[in-house]
C-alpha cells in the first residue's frame, strides 16, 4: 500500500518546471516559428507551379490516379462466391423449366407414364439443387 504521508507534488515539481521551461523557452519558440515560416514560404513558392501542372494534366487527359484497395480481397471473394451460386441456381431453374416443358409436350419414350427426357431433366435438377443446398448449409449462411 502507498504511504499516505507521501507528498508527490514537491517531488514532481522540479521535473515539471524543467519541462515547461524547455518547451516555452524563447529560443525554442523562435526556432519553431522560423522552421514553420521557412516551410510555409517553400509551400507558397511551389504550390502555384504544382497546381498549374495538375490542371494541365487534367485538361489533356493525362492525369493518372492510382487506387490501392485495402481489405477488399475478402469482399471480392464473397462476390465471386455469390455470383457462382446465383449462376448455378439459374442453371438449375432453367433445367427445371425445360424439363417441365418436355413433360408438358408429352413426346418421346415414356417411363412410368412420363417422357424420359423430362424425367432425366427433373432428376438432374434435383441432384444439382441438392448439391447447391449442401454447399449453402456447409458455408453456414442460410
Amino acid at each position: 500500500m502507498l504511504d499516505p504521508t507521501l507528498e508527490i507534488i514537491p517531488l514532481v515539481q522540479p521535473l515539471v518546471s524543467s519541462v515547461v521551461e524547455k518547451r516555452l523557452a524563447p529560443s525554442k519558440i523562435f526556432n519553431d516559428v522560423l522552421k514553420l515560416t521557412t516551410e510555409f514560404g517553400s509551400l507558397i513558392k511551389t504550390l502555384p507551379q504544382e497546381i498549374d501542372l495538375l490542371l494541365k494534366k487534367l485538361q489533356s487527359g493525362r492525369l493518372k490516379i492510382e487506387f490501392e484497395h485495402q481489405g477488399l480481397g475478402d469482399l471480392i471473394k464473397e462476390f465471386d462466391q455469390v455470383s457462382n451460386r446465383l449462376s448455378f441456381a439459374m442453371i438449375v431453374a432453367a433445367t427445371i423449366i425445360a424439363s417441365s416443358l418436355m413433360v408438358q409436350a408429352n413426346i418421346g419414350p415414356f417411363v412410368l407414364g412420363l417422357p424420359l427426357l423430362g424425367l432425366i431433366g427433373f432428376i438432374i435438377s434435383g441432384v444439382l439443387g441438392m448439391f447447391l443446398l449442401v454447399l449453402i448449409i456447409i458455408s453456414g449462411r442460410f
